[in-house]
């Protein structure tokens, strides 16, 4: 397999995670910042609301200006979603968090793409395989994402999910 179907296992396994880490700790930082107990697993359901409302943009956007630079937004999507869930952390604040949810899935209806991604860039022969190789990067993001998690849990009372896990 080409290098870049390797490049998009590990990108696909870095990026998926974040499924799994809101999954993880989404309901229990939810239920910290929500204004009752029943809106606690809002975020959660909001990853999968911001993932279906940007399939078609972001499948839309790939076909007229390329994938690497959707590709690239939809990293940036990723990282901005981060930053909104430490402000929630920060600030307290249940509407980052859900936003930080919102802007999450957008990220991830871009990285269901890296399949069609490695499978483009391959032989036709060879593009089963490496849409199968990409989908495993899922597995070992169910894997890293509720780690990862673990490592920010450790924070102070006042900024739980902010702190350093690895004490």
């Amino acid at each position: 397999m080409p290098i870049n179907v390797w490049i998009l296992v590990a990108a696909q396994a870095l990026a998926m995670s974040t499924a799994p880490f809101i999954v993880f700790i989404g309901s229990i930082h939810g239920r910290l910042l929500a204004p009752s107990p029943e809106w606690a697993t809002l975020p959660v359901g909001l990853v999968v609301v911001g993932t279906v409302l940007a399939i078609k943009p972001a499948t839309w956007l790939m076909e007229r200006l390329g994938r690497k630079p959707v590709m690239l937004l939809g990293t940036l999507a990723g990282v901005v979603s981060g930053l909104f869930g430490a402000l929630a952390a920060w600030s307290a604040s249940f509407p980052f968090l859900c936003a930080a949810a919102v802007v999450g899935g957008t990220g991830l209806a871009v990285v269901h793409q890296y399949r069609f991604a490695a499978m483009e860039s391959v032989a036709p022969e060879m593009a089963g395989s490496a849409a199968a190789r990409v989908l495993l990067g899922g597995l070992v993001a169910a894997w890293l994402g509720p780690e990862i998690a673990l490592l920010g849990g450790g924070g102070q009372a006042e900024y739980p999910f902010m702190g350093d896990g690895l004490h």
